[in-house]
């Protein structure tokens, strides 16, 4: 029997979190801080926003001081409509405001031996459909992978009315794999088109 020396990598800094220190988004949009949002409030509030800060209505202006604070500001909306709309970054957000900017807890994920399984027995079926790919058994995958981001994701909405902040982590860093999972099922999908 082959050893196997599989190591499971967690990210050692996140991005979104990195940037949610320096404000909180849901205060920038001027919206409720909540995982579940109405995604076309949220749009139109982004909107209402860049109708008054767009780059475009600093034009002429003479100070640099206020177009950089306007473009700034300008920015500021943009990073966070584009957290917000994202359900896994609004995830990531959210325990991060609640957590008094306590960085994501590693010892959570390492301890999730059920979906590390997962994950192992997930990417062995896309090395191998990579090498042979066999359609019906893409598909299946495929499938499964969707399945497992709909459930994940309905259970962090659960977690997040519970304010179970700690099982909410878990399931970010599912959803975290499961996106990655994804593109590298589209992947091997692109190469047998080619």
């Amino acid at each position: 029997m082959k050893d196997l020396n599989i190591q499971i990598q967690i990210p050692k800094t996140n991005v979104v979190v990195e940037k949610v220190l320096m404000f909180n988004p849901f205060q920038v949009i001027g919206i409720e801080q909540k995982f579940s949002l109405d995604l076309n409030e949220l749009e139109q509030k982004y909107l209402d926003l860049m109708k008054t800060y767009h780059p475009d209505k600093v034009v002429g202006v003479e100070d640099p001081n206020q177009r950089i604070s306007f473009i700034s500001k300008s920015t500021q909306i943009n990073d966070a409509y584009n957290i917000l709309k994202d359900d896994l970054k609004r995830g990531q957000v959210i325990i991060d405001l609640e957590k008094d900017h306590q960085h994501f807890n590693e010892n959570v994920v390492k301890q999730d031996a059920e979906f590390i399984f997962l994950q192992i027995q997930m990417r062995e079926q896309i090395d191998k459909l990579s090498r042979n790919f066999v359609e019906q058994e893409f598909n299946n995958l495929k499938t499964k992978a969707k399945s497992l981001v709909n459930e994940n994701k309905q259970a962090l909405e659960q977690a997040f009315i519970e304010n179970n902040l700690e099982l909410a982590q878990k399931l970010v860093y599912r959803l975290q794999f499961l996106a990655k999972l994804k593109s590298e099922i589209e992947k091997v999908e692109d190469e047998q088109l080619i």
